[in-house]
């Protein structure tokens, strides 16, 4: 049996998730310049990721650096995504309740082009909620109904303010 120190333990996890961050990167049509904006001489707050017929921005201090990003190029809704696939299932409504910046929304409609016909998106933070609102709508259809709300979600009726809404 070997011990690795808590030290070492540390590092071997920081570089595991530089890699697979870069992995992620690589995933889009856009990343050299993905790339190029993380090195450290440049100072970028917000990042175009692009894949496809997707586009969507991205704040790296704003709590929603990694989520579509993620979403859209790893496999974990992969699964779930497929058997909807296998089976011939349309999925016409979608509710995403704590949608961040839309990051499994994007994933559909990438996945299922021009399916989805009404979308319920419900994003709590106030500055996620403005970059989920420009990347829902300039990735759907225009005969698609989009109803996003800058809410949360409880299980009982109140309000609660946020330092940032």
């Amino acid at each position: 049996m070997i011990l690795i120190s808590p030290q070492i333990q540390f590092i071997m996890n920081y570089f595991s998730r530089k890699f697979s961050a870069l992995k992620e990167l690589l995933y889009f049509t856009n990343w050299p310049i993905l790339l190029v904006g993380r090195l450290p001489i440049f100072s970028n707050r917000f990042a175009l990721y692009q894949k496809d017929s997707i586009s969507f921005i991205t704040d790296y201090q704003g709590g929603d650096s990694t989520g579509a990003r993620h979403l859209l190029a790893s496999n974990l809704y992969k699964d779930f995504i497929e058997r909807i696939a296998s089976k011939g299932e349309k999925i016409t409504t979608l509710l995403d309740v704590g949608a961040n910046n839309g990051g499994f929304i994007l994933h559909l409609i990438n996945r299922f082009p021009r399916q989805l016909r009404k979308i319920v998106a419900v994003e709590f933070n106030y500055r996620t909620y403005l970059r989920l609102h420009f990347n829902v709508l300039y990735n759907t259809d225009t005969d698609t109904d989009v109803e996003l709300i800058n809410a949360a979600a409880a299980g009982s009726d109140g309000w609660l303010q946020s330092e940032d809404n």
